[in-house]
């Protein structure tokens, strides 16, 4: 999700279509800042940082099927899309932690048979969206020291599930 966000031109989610298109709809309260590369080309693969709040009122607008209020700020077809992907595509490393799961349109789908969603970085933050049930949770987890750490992430995905049944 950040790649795709990220490949808007701007340093900063001010005056950018990032900020025009689905940071203003969303009410963000902070800017958002993407990493770039010595071009000035956006890195967005953990590169794309935004507030915890703001982060949460993305994933509101998400598993509001894409709206805000009456507005259409996403469109619906992109939040349908990861569900009808082919699972055979995960890979190997991956499938340890979300055995059911998928990678694509820069999502993670927990489960193919669900229609929930993780928006995962490299390592601090997670945002779970189940348009379903009208759920979702932002975790801000403190930076691991490993790129992939399977025991950690079913840990994290596991607290979350928690909360979602709670």
């Amino acid at each position: 999700m950040t790649s795709g966000i990220a490949w808007d031109e701007n340093y900063t989610a001010t005056n950018s279509d990032v900020a025009r298109e689905l940071w203003a709809p969303i009410r963000a309260e902070e800017d958002a800042y993407v990493t770039v590369d010595p071009a000035g080309f956006a890195c967005g693969c953990g590169g794309f940082n935004a507030a915890l709040r703001d982060w949460a009122r993305f994933a509101l607008m998400w598993v509001s099927g894409g709206c805000i209020g009456s507005r259409q700020v996403m469109p619906s077809e992109w939040i349908e899309t990861p569900r009808s992907v082919d699972h055979s595509i995960c890979q190997a490393t991956y499938r340890d932690v979300l055995p059911g799961g998928v990678y694509d349109n820069q999502l993670w789908i927990e489960d193919c048979r669900y229609p929930a969603v993780l928006a995962q970085d490299v390592s601090a933050q997670l945002i779970h969206m189940d348009p379903e049930s009208h759920f979702f949770a932002t975790v801000k987890r403190s930076s691991w020291s490993e790129f992939v750490n399977v025991a950690k992430t079913r840990r994290s995905h596991g607290a979350v599930g928690r909360a979602r049944c709670a």
